[in-house]
C-alpha cells in the first residue's frame, strides 16, 4: 500500500504544478487590464512602455537633479533649445570603466555578505506547489557590515564620495543595461532549467521577459530576488544617503540640516526594514512577483535612482531648515516610519498566525 499512496502523492503534486502553471498561462491571455483594457495592450504595448521609457526618466531625473535644480522648466527649455540631440546629449556612457568599478565592487561584496555571514533559516510561506523557501537571517548584520565599511573605506580615504556622486548617471545606465541582459538570462534559465516547480512560460517572449520565468530563483544556491530587492537595491539607498551626505560636507565644508534630516529618516526606514527583512520575504512582492523585468530593473535601477533622489538634490542645496523646521519634519517622518513598521508588524503576526 505505501508505494501506491507514494505513487499516488507524487501524482497529486504534478497536477497541482501542472494546475498553477495553466493558471498562468490563463490569466496572462484571457484577464483584462481594469476589466476593459484589450489584453493585447496589456500583455504587448503596456510592457514595451515599461521597458523602454523607465530607464530614460530614470537619466532624465538624475539630469533634472544635478543640473536643472529640479526644475523641469529648465530642462524643457533645454530641450528645446537643443533639439532631439539634447536627449542623447544627457544620456551618460553605459560602458564608463569607473562606473562600473562601483558597479561591481558593490555588487560582488553584497553577494559574498549574504551568503558568507551567519544566520538563522528561515522557512517561508509554502508555494501552491509545495516549495518552501529557505533564507539566512542576516540582512541587518549585512547592512551594518555595509555601512561600516563604507565609513572606513571614506575615513581612510580608498573612497572619494563625490567621485562617485558624480559618475551616478554612468551608474543608472550601467546598471539599466545590465538589467537587460541579466533579466534575460533569468528568463532563460526560468524555461529551461528552473530552480523550483514555481515556474513557466506567461504566454509570451515579452511577457516572460517583463513578468518573469521563476518565483524563486536561485543561481549558485543565492536567492536572486533577496539579492536584487535587499541586498542591492534597499542597501544601495542606505549607501547612496551616506555618500551624498558625504559629499555636501566635502563641497561646503559641513551638513546641512535639511540633509541631515534627510539622512536620519531614510537610515531609520531602511534599519527598519533590514530588522524586518524575513517579513518582507513572505510579502507579496516576493510571494506573488516572479523575477522578471518589472522586479528586477526596479530593484536594480529605480529604488537606487528614485528612492534616494533627495539626497541627490540636497547635495547641491544645502538648505538650512532651522531647529523647529527641522525638529518638526523629523518628528512626523519619524512617526510616519513607526506607522508603517506597527502596520508590517501586524500583517506579519496575523499571517504568522495563519489567521
Amino acid at each position: 500500500m505505501a508505494p501506491r499512496t507514494s505513487t499516488k502523492q507524487a501524482s497529486d503534486a504534478m497536477d497541482i504544478r501542472e494546475a498553477v502553471k495553466a493558471s498562468v498561462a490563463a490569466e496572462s491571455r484571457d484577464s483584462k487590464l481594469w476589466g476593459f483594457v484589450p489584453n493585447w495592450f496589456r500583455t504587448t504595448v503596456g510592457p514595451l512602455f515599461l521597458i523602454l521609457v523607465p530607464p530614460f526618466f530614470v537619466v532624465f531625473w538624475w539630469h533634472l537633479l544635478v543640473s536643472h535644480s529640479g526644475s523641469w522648466v529648465s530642462l524643457w527649455g533645454d530641450l528645446k533649445a537643443a533639439g532631439p540631440e539634447y536627449v542623447l546629449d544627457v544620456v551618460p556612457s553605459p560602458v564608463d570603466p569607473e562606473a562600473w568599478k562601483y558597479i561591481l565592487g558593490f555588487g560582488v561584496f553584497e553577494i559574498v555578505l549574504m551568503v558568507g555571514l551567519p544566520g538563522k533559516a528561515f522557512r517561508a510561506n509554502p508555494t501552491a506547489t509545495g516549495h518552501i523557501p529557505v533564507y539566512k537571517a542576516n540582512g541587518m548584520l549585512s547592512y551594518l557590515v555595509t555601512l561600516a565599511t563604507l565609513c572606513a573605506l571614506v575615513a581612510t580615504d580608498r573612497l572619494d564620495p563625490k567621485n562617485v556622486y558624480d559618475k551616478l548617471g554612468e551608474i543608472f545606465t550601467g546598471l539599466s543595461v545590465f538589467s537587460l541582459f541579466f533579466v534575460l538570462l533569468l528568463t532563460v534559465k526560468g524555461l529551461y532549467f528552473p530552480s523550483t516547480d514555481d515556474s513557466g512560460s506567461n504566454g509570451s517572449f515579452l511577457q516572460n521577459y517583463w513578468w518573469g520565468t521563476e518565483l524563486y530563483p536561485r543561481v549558485f544556491g543565492a536567492d536572486v530576488k533577496m539579492f536584487t530587492n535587499c541586498r542591492f537595491g534597499m542597501m544601495y539607498w542606505a549607501v547612496g544617503a551616506v555618500i551624498y551626505a558625504y559629499t555636501q560636507q566635502q563641497m561646503y565644508g559641513k551638513l546641512s540640516s535639511s540633509m541631515a534630516v534627510s539622512v536620519i529618516l531614510q537610515l531609520t526606514y531602511i534599519t527598519k526594514f533590514f530588522h524586518w527583512e524575513m517579513g518582507y520575504m513572505n510579502s507579496m512582492d516576493i510571494q506573488h512577483d516572479r523575477a522578471g523585468y518589472y522586479l528586477c530593473w526596479g530593484c536594480l535601477v529605480w529604488v537606487p535612482a528614485v528612492y534616494s533622489s533627495p539626497g541627490i538634490y540636497l547635495v547641491k542645496h544645502p538648505i538650512s531648515l532651522g531647529w523647529y523646521g527641522a525638529s518638526a519634519i523629523l518628528a512626523l517622518g519619524l512617526l510616519s516610519i513607526w506607522a508603517n513598521f506597527d502596520a508590517d508588524r501586524q500583517r506579519h503576526a496575523f499571517r504568522q498566525a495563519r489567521a
